[in-house]
């Protein structure tokens, strides 16, 4: 009975985990694509200002022609002669670069479909991994792995810092407070990364975070519990982004069914 239950759960996970994704990370990989539609339909307004260079050099021809006409029958063939050659030197040219934009610009296009694809598979795979650990649901498995865990950290200082859980001092003079959490780092991951803190004491209390905030915090009051719950995000963030990272499991954390 528990095998059913945890399989519809994890059918459901993968159900809002599709949705999120259809909602909220393909649109951008849509707009990404129409983004670089428009640099070609830029690149083909540019090959049709060609084409009207290229009409200018034939009108230019045509009065060459006219003026030549009252030279002699010489002069008359040198000046058509040398109106082809333009004429045909403004087509070729006119045609190589109309060319070679399309052709960049296919190029950049396909190159940027993918970039996108890579960085949905990987973010898909990040996701997939966050949601292995219990107390962490798919919807905020899949927002620490496009918000945060997509971008190049390389420590735990820039990992702290982009998740904002930092508190804000107040100091003037002789007097010192705390204002509470800064209004810094990313809004969605510190939303995301308070939710998974409540939800990590709750689901891993075997886990070595939530020893340590139950040492410090749990025989507190609300506020202090509260105060608490920051710190334990983002202590809890900086270890997902180890485990994300170099697949190091939390200290005593629990994997689910």
């Amino acid at each position: 009975m528990n095998m059913n239950f945890t399989l519809v759960g994890q059918a459901i996970a993968f159900f809002i985990f599709a949705w999120f994704c259809y909602e909220y990370v393909w649109p951008y990989i849509v707009k990404a694509l129409e983004e670089r539609e428009k640099r070609i339909a830029d690149g083909l307004a540019a090959a049709e200002k060609g084409h009207h260079e290229l009409e200018l050099a034939e009108k230019r021809s045509t009065e060459i022609l006219r003026d030549g006409k009252a030279q002699s029958q010489g002069h008359i063939t040198q000046a058509q002669k040398r109106a082809d050659e333009l004429v045909e030197e403004a087509k070729q040219n006119a045609q190589a670069e109309a060319n070679r934009i399309i052709a960049a610009g296919q190029a950049q296009i396909e190159q940027e479909r993918q970039q996108v694809r890579a960085t949905a598979a990987t973010v898909t795979t990040t996701a997939q991994r966050l949601a292995r650990l219990r107390a962490i649901a798919a919807r905020s498995a899949t927002v620490l792995a496009d918000e945060l865990f997509s971008r190049d950290l390389r420590n735990r200082r820039q990992v702290g810092a982009l998740t904002g859980l930092v508190s804000a001092p107040y100091r003037s003079g002789t007097i010192v407070r705390d204002q509470g959490v800064a209004p810094s780092g990313l809004p969605a991951v510190r939303r995301v990364a308070v939710e998974i803190a409540w939800a990590w004491v709750r689901y891993q209390p075997t886990s070595a975070l939530t020893q340590w905030y139950q040492r410090r915090f749990g025989s507190g009051g609300a506020v202090t519990r509260r105060i608490g719950i920051v710190a334990l995000a983002r202590r809890v963030i900086i270890a997902l982004w180890r485990y994300v990272e170099h697949g190091v499991v939390p200290e005593g954390a629990l994997l689910k069914a």
